[in-house]
């Protein structure tokens, strides 16, 4: 199953809904970006309405604060990525014009969902401040690479990327890159980060109890793992949805606005030098 897909220039990230063979009971994986347009949210919202009227309960991803537990200092700047991290993201939202999941315009939390994440010490152990520093530490560059761009420039730029993104070749192609080391670093990812917080997430779903239906909504990226951990439960999917995110540039706009915009960075590069 693809967890995020590209219609008609923009990117969508799916609902989907298993049902166990036995019991006959429900579980909706709802796959999120973490950024949109208010309308995006809106729907997600919606969606998760509907299936809470028909009785299911709510569980969601969200990393909380640290406890009081004393950290180490190769901890605390672990924890400072994570913060850097998140305003990287905003900022990207701001510039496509989109705002982040958890803002006022964003996803609602009612008080009887419930979080079954982490919280960011308890991840920061699992991945490892040095696996930390090496990939979320790229942020702060990327952040700075846009800086130097107009926004219209940016917004291209981030369209083409999310495209990238969104692409299963590419994405295949990337998960190759950036030598032993580099792969090392994503296989150590994709063990905490997605695995082992998908046992955290499952582990409510069977909290929850045998017959009732639980609603799930994580990133649209743990959606792969917990099917087939549904489905190694007895669990075989009956439906998926899409939903939109937003909209993003058609790939010859994202030329021709990239292109335009060096163009003129260039010109006054000059003028400013003469």
């Amino acid at each position: 199953m693809r967890n995020t897909r590209v219609r008609r220039d923009r990117p969508q990230t799916p609902v989907v809904t298993y049902r166990h063979r036995s019991t006959g009971r429900l579980v909706t994986l709802v796959g999120m970006m973490h950024i949109g347009v208010p309308a995006y949210f809106e729907a997600v919202a919606a969606t998760v309405a509907d299936l809470e009227r028909a009785g299911a309960v709510v569980q969601f991803e969200g990393v909380r604060p640290p406890t009081a537990e004393e950290l180490a200092d190769a901890e605390l700047a672990a924890v400072a990525r994570f913060d850097e991290f998140v305003a990287f993201v905003t900022a990207i939202s701001g510039t496509l014009g989109w705002v982040v999941q958890r803002a006022e315009e964003g996803l609602p939390y009612p008080d009887r969902w419930t979080n079954v994440d982490m919280d960011v010490l308890q991840l920061v152990r699992l991945v490892t401040p040095p696996v930390i520093e090496r990939t979320l530490g790229k942020s702060a560059g990327t952040a700075t690479l846009l800086g130097e761009h107009s926004v219209e420039t940016s917004r291209a730029l981030l369209s083409l990327a999310l495209r990238l993104a969104m692409s299963p070749a590419p994405a295949a192609a990337m998960s190759l890159a950036g030598g032993r080391d580099g792969r090392r670093d994503r296989r150590a990812l994709q063990a905490s980060v997605l695995d082992g917080r998908n046992e955290v997430a499952l582990a409510g779903v069977k909290a929850a109890g045998r017959t009732d239906d639980v609603v799930l909504i994580w990133g649209a990226a743990h959606l792969p793992g917990m099917g087939e951990v549904l489905r190694a439960w007895g669990y075989h999917q009956t439906s998926v949805k899409w939903l939109s995110v937003g909209p993003v540039m058609k790939v010859w706009t994202v030329l021709r606005t990239v292109l335009r915009g060096l163009a003129d960075e260039r010109r006054r590069a000059e003028e400013t030098a003469t």
